[in-house]
């Protein structure tokens, strides 16, 4: 019996330290799924943030759009009235007639922005009307040349008196 105390008394330290490293197995596994589950949210959280940066991505982009568009759009109303502009006011005879060749050629041209000229009472989009009013203009007479507007900002409209 002697020799089985020995034998039993030689293993209870080893059970103590088996029990010592399965806490510690414990512990690290307890450490490496705590560690797991953050990095998952941490994966879902980044996730989240990225379609919330590709939503204001989205809105940002959509607002630079609609920013160059109006840019484009009045580049495009100023460069059609910018040859009709020039003849507003008070205008020699010989200045009036090119202005009316301009409607002429613009009304042909431009189907979307047809432009309506009235002279001595007479309001008309008619290219041989039109035309017409030319030979009624004096080189060394002043006329009084008056512009008026689309909702879009085109010259639509032109009244020589």
């Amino acid at each position: 019996m002697n020799m089985n105390k020995k034998i039993e008394e030689s293993f209870k330290p080893r059970t103590w330290l088996l029990v010592v490293l399965i806490i510690i197995g414990l512990g690290i596994t307890v450490v490496l799924l705590n560690k797991f589950v953050e990095d998952n949210k941490n994966r879902k959280s980044n996730f989240d943030n990225l379609n919330t940066n590709k939503s204001n991505f989205d809105d940002e982009y959509n607002r630079i759009s609609d920013e160059m568009n109006k840019m484009i759009d009045n580049q495009r109303v100023s460069s059609f009235n910018s040859g009709f502009e020039m003849h507003s006011g008070t205008q020699n005879g010989f200045f009036v007639t090119g202005l009316i060749d301009d409607i002429i050629t613009s009304n042909k041209k431009q189907n979307e922005h047809i432009i309506s000229v009235t002279y001595n009472g007479v309001t008309t989009q008619d290219e041989e009307t039109i035309r017409g009013f030319k030979s009624n203009f004096e080189n060394n007479k002043n006329y009084e040349v008056i512009l008026d507007y689309d909702e879009n900002g085109y010259v639509n409209s032109v009244t020589i008196r």
